[in-house]
């Protein structure tokens, strides 16, 4: 307790509350964002946090603690041979750029339009 019988804060939370005043976030911003842990360990994300994020059941995260908070980063988890088979597209599109071969397109329709054509989906934009 500080002078006044008035409970005073570790610095590295007045740090964390003075950076959200400072991007712009206010207190409601701070009341409503308030979750607490129940059973299991399980925290509830808000509900306006899931919307912004177009978040849904059984999305993965990556749970990140960095010097005394923790950060929930969404995922896609991909199958390994799903992983080699981007990883391969990857790497073939920076060698075909390396090498000056890269298809360059107009605009974004016709982007499009190739790709539904490689797909076979019959799709035209």
């Amino acid at each position: 307790m500080g002078a006044h019988g008035v409970f005073e804060m570790p610095s590295h939370f007045e740090l964390a509350a003075s950076k959200l005043i400072e991007v712009g976030f206010s207190d409601s911003w701070r009341d409503e964002m308030l979750a607490e842990m129940k059973d299991k360990s399980q925290v509830t994300i808000p509900k306006a946090i899931v919307s912004e994020l177009g978040l849904k059941r059984g999305d993965m995260f990556d749970i990140v603690v960095d010097h005394g908070t923790i950060r929930l980063v969404p995922v896609v988890v991909y199958s390994r041979e799903k992983a080699n088979e981007l990883e391969a597209l990857a790497e073939a599109a920076r060698k075909s750029a390396k090498s000056g071969t890269a298809v360059v397109y107009d605009d974004v329709e016709d982007l499009i339009a190739d790709l539904h054509k490689q797909c076979g989906d019959g799709v035209s934009a």
